[in-house]
């Protein structure tokens, strides 16, 4: 019992690997991106989404958004949506147990007519 528990603690006490932030370069299919539509009725010039995801036998998998700004106009969601398609390298994946993928995003917005 006394061994099990060494272990436990040796293993909570190593600091977790960094997650590999990754390219357009890393992806066999990319995911296809849109501006959210939140953002687009508001009109919102600008924002962006990081996601952190695990790899799974080759696979992306439990994604979760890190951090989004401007909040509350689904720029996360829509990276989290796009990425349910997406394919990584298989040499990639195979060297990655996470990863963090950041998007901006950019809206032209039109000047109001005067």
């Amino acid at each position: 019992m006394g061994i099990m528990t060494r272990v436990a603690v040796l293993a909570l006490a190593l600091p977790p690997q960094e997650p590999r932030v990754v390219t357009p370069a890393d992806f066999e299919r990319l995911p296809m991106i849109e501006v959210p539509a939140a953002a687009l009725e508001a009109l919102i010039p600008e924002g962006s989404a990081t996601v952190e995801c695990a790899v799974e036998n080759g696979l992306i998998a439990n994604c979760t958004v890190v951090e989004e700004s401007p909040q509350g106009f689904h720029f996360g969601t829509e990276v989290l949506r796009s990425l349910r398609r997406a394919t990584l390298k298989p040499e990639v994946a195979a060297q990655t147990e996470r990863f963090r993928l950041t998007v901006r995003f950019s809206i032209e917005v039109p000047e109001a007519a005067e």
